[in-house]
């Protein structure tokens, strides 16, 4: 299980997780946040900016022949959701990795950049927004940044897996080397089985990350991403 701890101090955590490269669950550290009570109602966030359009994943996830993107409304992407009725065996449309901050920019007064992301001279790279319904999946994958993710609403469930697995993570080539080519980690096809054997023996370390906690993930450590209720993330990479 992914390490959970209540809210520390910037110099603990340097020297307790990011230095040895540990990935930790915090708790208790952005309950001042705007965003936590502001947020929480879904349905007003959407109608509150309604016509800003958003790129969203859809048919099935980026590393899939059926993957494509459309712009759509972010008021009516919200609403196809927010009754939380998603078949959960089909690919569900997905706002992820989207800079909405900046397309809204009073979205920024509703959050504070954490101060882990400060640590032994490292600087904030790119601050990204999710929003979804329950179900949706982020493919296993590693980030060249470090990543302290947030939490806003609703919950996620996270599956690392340290660096020294990545041979047996299958990654891709190209665009898709930091990737992985198995097409279902939750519940390998016999096909996958067959293509990757070695993906068995790899030994991942999950967590459920709630609403108000923050989740890091140092640079190299592999995750699958998945959902558990509609959501609402932030996340900031920072080298």
């Amino acid at each position: 299980m992914i390490q959970r701890v209540s809210s520390i101090t910037p110099q603990d955590f340097t020297n307790l997780f990011f230095k040895p490269k540990v990935p930790v669950i915090i708790t208790g550290a952005i309950d001042h946040w705007p965003a936590v009570h502001r947020w929480r109602d879904l349905r007003e966030f959407g109608r509150r900016r309604s016509n800003i359009a958003v790129p969203i994943e859809m048919g099935g996830a980026y590393n899939t022949p059926k993957f494509k993107q459309a712009m759509v409304p972010l008021g009516a992407y919200i609403e196809s959701f927010i009754n939380d009725d998603q078949d959960e065996t089909k690919f569900q449309p997905y706002m992820a990795q989207f800079d909405l901050l900046d397309e809204v920019p009073e979205l920024k007064d509703d959050i504070i950049t954490p101060d882990y992301i400060n640590v032994e001279d490292c600087a904030l790279e790119r601050c990204n927004m999710w929003i979804g319904p329950r179900g949706t999946i982020t493919p296993l994958h590693r980030d060249p940044q470090h990543n302290i993710f947030a939490q806003i609403v609703g919950s996620k469930r996270f599956r690392l897996y340290n660096p020294s697995d990545e041979a047996k993570l299958y990654p891709g080539s190209g665009t898709l080397k930091n990737t992985t080519r198995i097409s279902n980690i939750e519940t390998p096809s016999d096909s996958d089985r067959k293509l990757y054997p070695e993906f068995a023996k790899a030994t991942p370390i999950e967590g459920i990350v709630n609403e108000k906690e923050l989740l890091f993930i140092p640079r190299g450590w592999w995750h699958h991403v998945r959902s558990l209720q509609p959501s609402i993330s932030v996340n900031f990479w920072f080298l």
